[in-house]
């Protein structure tokens, strides 16, 4: 199967994988004063953003029963992650026209150095963000205990759509524009730094927040949210939507990878 060897292929690279990782890392700190800070400033910078909009313009004095900046950085720190792996990827195989026009090199493993790049800053921010999280966070409780699902539930939407979008940007360049757009959307249209108990469950004759978790993202970080947060269990339908989900976004990433794969230089 076309998706044993891609993945076989990437673990051959490893080393080229880490070496290009260190090099767009170096190449984007390069001259700057605070260097690999900036891996985490920039998103506790938007964070201080929401907190301001939510702790001072709106004077909530805590949000889902938390702190305000702890609910936030919930959120946040993970649909960064996302958001940043995902527009990421748009250029990961087309940024490596010249490349792969040379040397016979699965189109995966550029996708691969893009996830694992991201993925990194990632954990460096969850460092920070355990430390808020334990020192102004809530109770430890059983929720806690679904989040390492939760966690990985999120990688595995983070790297299927990340092969996606830079599968179909070869063919369609305008998909990077339009990942923006809707990913800002989806920043809105899902329970990031605002709990699920914000959308009224009924509105207009509609079953308002029913409709909401139909939202694969919305279902995700609903699910995110409550292990982390607490509160009341979620239902059977963001659990559902989300495991279908994950399903389709994993089976049409690698379908997609085995038909278009043999077209991408012939696109260049």
């Amino acid at each position: 199967m076309n998706a044993v060897r891609a993945y076989s292929s990437v673990w051959r690279h490893r080393d080229f994988i880490r070496f290009m990782i260190e090099r767009d890392t170096v190449g984007a700190v390069f001259k700057t004063v605070v260097g690999r800070a900036w891996m985490v400033l920039e998103p506790l910078a938007h964070m201080a953003i929401y907190y301001f909009l939510v702790a001072v313009v709106f004077r909530r004095a805590d949000v889902g029963g938390m702190h305000p900046f702890v609910f936030i950085m919930v959120g946040l720190s993970h649909y960064l992650f996302f958001q940043k792996a995902l527009l990421g990827s748009c250029r990961s195989i087309l940024g490596q026209e010249g490349l792969l026009m040379q040397v016979a090199i699965e189109p995966m493993v550029f996708s691969a150095v893009t996830f694992f790049k991201h993925l990194h800053n990632f954990a460096i921010s969850l460092v920070i963000f355990a430390a808020v999280y334990l020192w102004k966070g809530p109770s430890a409780g059983t929720h806690l205990a679904w989040y390492p699902a939760c966690l990985a539930a999120l990688l595995v939407a983070a790297w299927s759509w990340s092969l996606i979008l830079g599968l179909l940007t070869v063919f369609f360049r305008d998909l990077q524009n339009l990942a923006a757009i809707a990913l800002r959307l989806l920043l809105y249209l899902s329970p990031v730094v605002y709990p699920v108990s914000f959308v009224p469950e009924e509105r207009w004759g509609l079953p308002l927040r029913e409709l909401y978790l139909l939202n694969p993202v919305a279902s995700l970080f609903s699910l995110l949210q409550w292990s982390l947060v607490g509160g009341d269990p979620p239902g059977a339908e963001p659990i559902a939507v989300t495991a279908v989900f994950l399903a389709a976004s994993v089976v049409v990433a690698h379908v997609l990878y085995r038909r278009l794969t043999p077209a991408i230089t012939k696109s260049f």
